[in-house]
């Protein structure tokens, strides 16, 4: 098993050592982190531990858009996601 740190990184920093050399750090924020979620081998297929770390953003509400997410730019051209890829869609 890999060791790891599970945070966030809040910055750089350095240190000297003993000979006068200067050493840059990254400086990371660890907290506790709960066990979020436990998959086992007889109801998922594989054993793992899902752990979390900060606070969960607020959620907003689900609603669907009635138009793409893009920006009307006014140019008048489709947005690559509803454009129909060449020799695919249409037959004329």
């Amino acid at each position: 098993m890999k060791a790891a740190i599970l945070g966030k990184k809040v910055g750089m920093t350095s240190f000297y050592d003993d000979k006068g050399i200067q050493i840059p750090v990254t400086v990371i924020e660890a907290g506790p982190c709960p066990v979020t979620q436990i998959k086992t081998e007889n109801k998922d297929g594989y054993k793992a531990v899902q752990i979390g770390f900060d606070e969960i953003k607020p959620r907003t509400e689900n609603r669907k858009a009635t138009t793409d997410n893009r920006r009307d730019t006014g140019t008048g051209q489709q947005s690559a996601s509803r454009q129909t890829p060449t020799g695919q869609g249409r037959e004329e």
